[in-house]
């Protein structure tokens, strides 16, 4: 599958938390599903997600920010 417009580190921040910065660690390529990335939060070394890159993207949830990783 393509990958979209998100690189490895690239940092993302959920509107409703903006002091939470997500950073991209790698992609998760998993057959019938969209493409996701698994996220390592920056302040919590220890929080991770996996969301699909179309969430990751939606500018309603996330919004990208300089690399703060």
């Amino acid at each position: 599958m393509k990958k979209p417009e998100i690189n490895i580190d690239d940092c993302f921040a959920n509107v409703d938390t903006p002091n939470l910065v997500w950073g991209v660690r790698r992609f998760v390529d998993q057959p019938e599903l969209p493409m996701h990335v698994k996220l390592e939060c920056s302040r919590y070394l220890n929080r991770a997600m996996t969301i699909s890159t179309d969430a990751l993207l939606d500018k309603g949830l996330h919004q990208r920010v300089s690399n703060q990783f």
